[in-house]
């Protein structure tokens, strides 16, 4: 008689894959002639005679909770099937963060003869004087970003231990001293210094340049402060210029590192070959 077939689990068992964690992607040169300026878009809605300038909501869902007024709400992969958008004008408002998507369908109904245009910054740029450009994302929002081509500048609310500071997807720009840091106030002081250095050349440069800020724990407080200094800007026009979004990381480093490792089981788990059963002809 045959010997029966043994049981060993590690012929079973799946190899580990190396933990990988999130890098910034190349910086995605802006097609001009796709994107348009909130300025420049205002102004041209204020002097539209005629054929009016067509705008379209292609944020998804979860990012509709401030209303655009004027605006249709259409999915972005539905746009080509649109016949309306080759009548006239269309601007294409997303949601700041979807920039490499929005480049390349604009590019691809240009072609076809359409008239469209994406709003640089996006519904936040747009929105911006009701409470400024800054905004609470999540870290998976900002993790799926950094493949966008945005040119990203990284704030943190503290020094990370060297271990920690590896894993972050792009070295920062700023990182805040004890002092620096002192208060929600302070924080935002200094968020605010950094978007309008990057303001002041953003005007120059193809590519959508955004602050993004991380913190050690909870930012909700620098949040609110970032929206009452903004509020009492004191040049209106200032802010209907701004295109460099502040976005504050909700959670912090903490909910960076478990999304991550979410993230990476998730991968692992639909990765893994189911394994047959002991003994299974």
């Amino acid at each position: 008689m045959g010997q029966e077939p043994m049981c060993r689990a590690q012929e079973f068992q799946g190899q580990a894959e190396p933990m990988t964690w999130p890098r910034q992607q190349g910086v995605l040169k802006l097609d001009a002639p796709c994107w348009i300026a909130p300025a420049q878009l205002r102004q041209q809605l204020a002097r539209a005679q005629g054929e009016p300038v067509q705008l379209i909501d292609v944020r998804p869902h979860g990012w509709r909770a401030d209303a655009l007024e004027g605006a249709i709400a259409l999915p972005l992969r539905d746009l080509p099937h649109q016949a309306f958008l080759a009548q006239g004008e269309a601007v294409l408002i997303g949601s700041g963060l979807d920039v490499a998507e929005l480049n390349q369908v604009c590019l691809d109904l240009r072609r076809k003869g359409w008239s469209v245009r994406a709003l640089r910054g996006g519904a936040p740029a747009w929105l911006a004087h009701r409470r400024g450009l800054a905004q609470a994302i999540t870290a998976q929002q900002w993790i799926m970003a950094l493949g966008q081509g945005m040119d990203w500048h990284l704030a943190l609310g503290a020094a990370l231990p060297d271990e920690q500071a590896e894993r972050l997807p792009l070295e920062p720009a700023l990182v805040l001293d004890a002092k620096a840091s002192a208060s929600a106030q302070a924080v935002a002081g200094q968020l605010l210094r950094l978007q309008q250095r990057l303001q002041r050349r953003a005007s120059k440069q193809a590519a959508h340049t955004a602050v993004v800020f991380l913190a050690q724990g909870d930012a909700s407080a620098v949040l609110q402060a970032l929206h009452a200094a903004q509020r009492q800007a004191p040049s209106p026009k200032a802010i209907a210029v701004a295109t460099v979004p502040i976005y504050v990381v909700q959670g912090g480093w903490d909910a960076y590192r478990a999304e991550v490792l979410q993230n990476h089981a998730i991968h692992a788990t639909a990765q893994h070959a189911l394994a047959r059963a002991c003994g299974a002809l």
